[in-house]
């Protein structure tokens, strides 16, 4: 496959105009007939979503800028600032990433992100609050900047105060792109390294003062890590925390502000995740496909002769990447210049993919979600000012430098001093989701999928032995009696887990009405307290607090004082009654057994551990979730082993 070098970099150069900016989609297609070809200045340009992924996975594609210097054995300087593990190859960019995912993701800091949801849905509150009394606002300029900005500096410790001069340095450092000529470019540079020089300054005396007396923070981790790998180095250190703020900042703006536009351009998408706020997800997904802030990355050179589609890029070659193109081929994509909200599949590149896949690609897709359900969910009858809005003149970090909208009016703000995030496994879910399998009882769905299994089987594996064995049916109504009480046990598991006490569905219920009183009704945060109240976790200040936001409903579990109970849940009833019917089916299961024990000795060890389990595990909520786990393997094993031996006597009594 050949190309003209002189096209491609006429097609590229248009790309490049201003006045493309509101849609270069066009001449990524017409650059995407050759998927890999060659400009006028060397570089090879990719825009196939195969090759791309090819070459992201292809170790001879390098993301050092000074590793064509080191091959030669030239001296390639000291590294610049910003540089940092995005800027390495292997193994120095491995150990970088480990040593700072130890304090930002899994498996050492697997709750970390999960546990910012709070803060970020705080932030995005305060933020549309301070809309009130203005019918038009920007949403670049009013929400999607100083969101990101005020989370990053949350990561990395940074005082609240010193917020703006912050958002002063990330822009400035991003700023020589949106030079409009080569003097405006030369100031815009001088300012870039002045504010990168002010920015190492205030994190090293940051760092400094974590050293020894850490404080939670990311900064902290990274300062006093005694991981595997030790230490990282100051300039280490001050390399990742500039990378973090500038990359954690500016393309999260732009995944907001896109998203916005995009969703305002597609009024049915508001709807949908308002009526359905768990499709947010899958929304985020296609949005951030066909409108990626990251557009082209034109960091990486080969380090040897490499092939891909037909051409072959040489050694010591730029290689650009260009993933907004990729985003939408065809060969990928189906109707890739289309938004659907509820595409399927949707492995788009807008992270990057292979080593170099974006470090902090789950804290922008929370900020974003949590940004996008919020604002349209708050928003009342939001419009465009200006279609298509003014753009920033950066052609690699794509979004629009404005956004203005205007709003009839906002939903009234939720109380301040409600508090909670929903647990993992409740983002996103409507109120009509039954609330027992993975609440805050501790009940999960592996007790009710062991309970089901064998209380299903038993009763099947009855009516098998019956028509095997139709002279002695005691053996199979023993069976299905053991089956019908195992099926008992699963009722009684759901209802504990349900909590259909009258007084705790009155709690539920009452949960629910006060956060739809303040709009918000549908939420992850409005089923965190239903959740609660039910099961008796709502003190009195969130009761108070759950109270003001509907003073007209009162609260049915009775007067509050300082120091009430607001109600733990009483099962030890219940707990008692599924002892005594486990009690009861092992020691008819039991009989059953010295009965016929050619077909179930084998299968009862498992059926009697999973049972105990299964039951021990509702009893004691806290240890739920593993046992849940155990119970469930167990039982599948102990009737795959007991289908087995039926199976093998019906063969067994038909030979004879």
């Amino acid at each position: 496959m050949t190309n003209n070098p002189h096209t491609a970099s006429t097609t590229w150069d248009t790309l490049l105009e201003q006045d493309n900016r509101h849609d270069p989609n066009p001449l990524y297609a017409q650059l995407r007939t050759h998927p890999v070809q060659q400009l006028d200045n060397g570089a090879f340009l990719v825009t196939g979503y195969d090759e791309v992924v090819q070459l992201m996975h292809d170790p001879r594609i390098s993301s050092d800028p000074m590793a064509k210097h080191r091959a030669e054995g030239g001296d390639p300087g000291e590294p610049a600032l910003t540089s940092a593990f995005v800027m390495t190859d292997p193994p120095v960019h491995d150990r970088l990433r480990r040593q700072t995912m130890r304090h930002f993701g899994p498996p050492h800091a697997a709750d970390y992100i999960d546990g910012l949801r709070q803060d970020i849905d705080a932030i995005t509150n305060d933020l549309i609050d301070g809309f009130a009394g203005r019918t038009e606002i920007d949403v670049v300029e009013s929400f999607a900047y100083p969101l990101p900005v005020a989370m990053i500096c949350d990561v990395l410790g940074v005082p609240p105060e010193d917020e703006p001069r912050f958002h002063a340095w990330s822009s400035a450092i991003i700023a020589p792109p949106e030079a409009t000529d080569d003097a405006d470019a030369a100031v815009k540079r001088r300012e870039a390294d002045e504010a990168s020089r002010e920015l190492a300054a205030y994190l090293g005396a940051l760092a400094e003062s974590r050293r020894g007396t850490p404080q939670g923070d990311l900064l902290s981790g990274l300062v006093n890590d005694h991981g595997p790998d030790g230490p990282m180095s100051q300039t280490e250190v001050l390399n990742t925390s500039i990378m973090l703020l500038v990359g954690g900042h500016e393309t999260t703006v732009n995944m907001i502000a896109n998203g916005t536009l995009t969703m305002l351009r597609n009024p049915d998408t508001i709807e949908l995740i308002r009526d359905n706020p768990h499709t947010i997800a899958q929304v985020f997904e296609e949005l951030i496909r066909v409108e990626p802030p990251a557009q082209v990355t034109p960091k990486y050179i080969a380090l040897a002769d490499v092939t891909v589609a037909g051409v072959t890029i040489p050694e010591g070659s730029p290689v650009w990447i260009a993933w907004a193109a990729a985003n939408r081929d065809p060969r990928h994509f189906p109707e890739p210049d289309r938004f659907d909200p509820h595409r399927a599949g949707n492995d788009h590149l807008s992270f990057g993919a292979g080593i170099h896949a974006c470090f902090g690609a789950p804290l922008a897709r929370l900020e974003t979600q949590i940004a996008l359900a919020t604002l349209f969910r708050r928003l009342v009858n939001p419009r465009l000012v200006l279609d298509p809005p003014p753009y920033r003149r950066n052609a690699l970090l794509r979004g629009p430098s404005e956004l203005r909208v205007t709003s009839t009016e906002s939903d009234p703000p939720p109380d301040r001093s409600r508090v909670g995030v929903a647990e993992p496994g409740h983002q996103g879910r409507c109120m009509t989701t039954p609330a027992g399998a993975s609440s805050g009882n501790g009940y999960w769905r592996g007790q009710i999928g062991a309970t089901a299994l064998f209380g299903v089987g038993m009763v099947v594996c009855s009516v098998v032995l019956f028509r095997v064995d139709p002279d002695e049916p005691g053996r199979a109504v023993l069976l299905a009696f053991g089956g019908l009480l195992f099926l008992t046990t699963l009722g009684w598991a759901v209802d504990a887990a349900t909590r259909s006490d009258p007084r705790q569905r009155a709690l539920f219920a009452w949960a629910i009405a006060q956060h739809e009183a303040a709009g918000h009704g549908n939420d992850a945060l409005a089923l965190a307290d239903a959740a609660r109240a039910r099961d008796g976790g709502l003190d009195a200040e969130r009761i108070r607090a759950l109270q003001a936001l509907r003073p007209d409903n009162p609260y049915p579990g009775g007067p509050l004082d300082d120091d009430s109970d607001v109600g733990t849940a009483e099962t030890a009833g219940a707990n008692r009654l599924g002892v005594a019917l486990l009690a009861l089916f092992l020691a008819l299961t039991g009989l059953y057994s010295s009965c016929w024990p050619s077909v179930f000795v084998l299968g009862w060890p498992f059926q009697f551990v999973a049972s105990i389990l299964a039951v021990v595990a509702i009893a004691r909520p806290g240890r739920g979730r593993r046992l849940g786990v155990v119970a469930a393997i167990v039982s599948v094993l102990g009737t795959l082993v007991t289908v087995g031996m039926l199976v093998w006597r019906v063969v067994e009594a038909n030979g004879s």
